[in-house]
């Protein structure tokens, strides 16, 4: 078999890149609505396997361009930077997911339930159910309550370990999102300062939830 010439691995690789940008933007647009419903508490398992599905073939693409990339010398260097732009942040945002809605939540649950679906073939990521049935999570169109990590995450300089704390204590993000300065401070590690943060950004995810048709998410 012929090897593939330095401009046509090029040309394949800025194709593959163009491809990953629009993957890129189609999850980050499921991860926003997926925000806009747990706020709203609308959230169902299609949604949350929207972002499951598209985060992981988003990776698997990535890798494609990498070993491509590999080969290319220092154009491949200049592609490994634009990969690392396109990749920030989605295994995270994956494993976020995961951890909040896999159940129960025992140790190594998360790691499972990831390795499960790195390990799937291509073609059954096309289909929402068999990806929802491989990690476990009931019918699709069931209502999906978070336990609010990924969107914890997201707020600006809180810790892991009190992110934890927070969802322990609180359990569920309806009840995070619902508390109060008071009951914010009581938990470990928050303190006033940070209540005051919280509540501010708690605030501010209720607005975009109120801006939320649920007949046009």
């Amino acid at each position: 078999m012929e090897r593939a010439s330095p401009t046509e691995v090029a040309a394949h690789v800025n194709q593959e890149l163009q491809s990953l940008d629009r993957l890129r933007r189609r999850l980050d647009d499921a991860e926003m609505l997926l925000t806009r419903f747990e706020v709203a508490g609308l959230a169902t398992y299609r949604t949350v396997l929207t972002v499951i599905q598209r985060a992981e073939l988003v990776e698997r693409l990535g890798d494609m361009v990498a070993a491509r990339a590999s080969t290319m010398g220092d154009d491949g260097r200049i592609v490994s930077l634009q990969l690392h732009d396109l990749l920030a942040g989605v295994e995270q945002t994956m494993k976020l997911v995961l951890q909040d809605y896999v159940k129960p939540l025992r140790s190594g649950a998360v790691t499972k339930a990831y390795d499960r679906l790195t390990e799937m073939a291509s073609h059954d990521l096309e289909d929402l159910s068999k990806i929802g049935r491989e990690i476990g999570f009931p019918d699709i169109d069931d209502p999906a309550e978070p336990r609010g990590h990924r969107i914890l995450s997201q707020a600006g300089r809180l810790p892991d370990g009190v992110r934890h704390d927070l969802v322990k204590h609180f359990r569920h993000l309806a009840r995070i999102l619902n508390a109060d300065r008071e009951a914010l401070i009581s938990v470990e590690g928050v303190g006033e300062t940070r209540a005051d943060q919280l509540r501010a950004y708690f605030d501010r995810l209720s607005a975009l939830a109120d801006e939320l048709d649920p007949l046009q998410g």
